[in-house]
């Protein structure tokens, strides 16, 4: 059955540590942890993360990395050797991934803005970038998914059926709120990932910004009907801002309606 969890993220720039005492306290099964330092992947501070996970019985169900600012400068510029500088690193958080226990990996990619002295990525730079890093975050037993995200070339669903074409083995993250942010078609999005979809960031969208669940402007009966035809049975990590609640009681109001239209037949 599905579950609902809470990211790290909600809290930034708390502390990530902190940020997951407050995810825990929630009485979450599942969570998302956003590191923010390569500091934090040290195996002291790990184990500072499993031992409270195993004391309040959750999980780790997907990593997202603080360097999805400049994927695009490490995985996709003209520069081809940086890449392997980036694989170097990104192995890093693989195994810090691994260690907290992660099943999915959250990767944001290459922002949709040609680069100095060329266009955007080719497919064969696509192709080897994105196999590259699937192979090696299969090694630590991680699924490595590609994230809709607002002005990166994966925000519409024209450029995610083209990743479906070129790298049969990528999956997908989708997030609600990046889809409202870039003013696509949700459903599109959701019906272009289909049956590779894994991992789902749920939130919501109001005048001007992100905002919790069932606060702002999504038909959330409508991507449940998104979502149930494509067969998602997956986890839904809410995801939002720091400013989008003023405490923990907003949050887990949100998290109990979802919880309830999502995850309870």
């Amino acid at each position: 059955m599905s579950q609902v969890g809470i990211s790290t993220a909600c809290y930034y720039p708390k502390d990530t540590y902190l940020s997951l005492l407050e995810v825990l306290s929630a009485d979450v099964a599942v969570c998302e942890v956003f590191m923010n330092s390569l500091q934090e992947l040290e195996k002291s501070n790990l184990e500072r993360y499993r031992e409270k996970l195993k004391e309040k019985g959750a999980r780790v169900i997907s990593f997202h990395p603080y360097t999805s600012a400049f994927e695009s400068l490490l995985f996709f510029s003209e520069y081809g050797e940086r890449m392997k500088d980036g694989l170097e690193l990104y192995k890093r958080f693989f195994e810090g991934a691994a260690e907290l226990g992660a099943k999915y990996f959250v990767f944001h990619g290459e922002r949709n803005i040609p680069t100095f002295s060329r266009g955007l990525a080719d497919d064969e730079t696509i192709f080897r970038a994105y196999t590259a890093l699937i192979d090696e975050a299969k090694a630590f037993g991680l699924v490595f998914t590609q994230e809709n995200v607002n002005n990166h070339r994966s925000h519409s669903a024209e450029f995610i059926k083209k990743l479906r074409e070129l790298v049969p083995e990528l999956r997908f993250t989708f997030d609600l709120k990046q889809a409202f942010r870039a003013k696509q078609d949700y459903a599109g999005i959701i019906r272009a990932m289909g049956d590779r979809l894994c991992h789902i960031h749920i939130n919501d969208f109001g005048e001007h910004e992100c905002c919790l669940p069932f606060t702002g402007n999504a038909d959330f009966y409508d991507v449940k009907k998104e979502l149930s035809a494509i067969n998602y049975k997956g986890d839904y990590i809410l995801e939002v801002y720091r400013a989008s609640f003023c405490d923990n009681r907003d949050l887990c109001e949100s998290l109990e309606k979802t919880r309830k239209l999502f995850c309870e037949e």
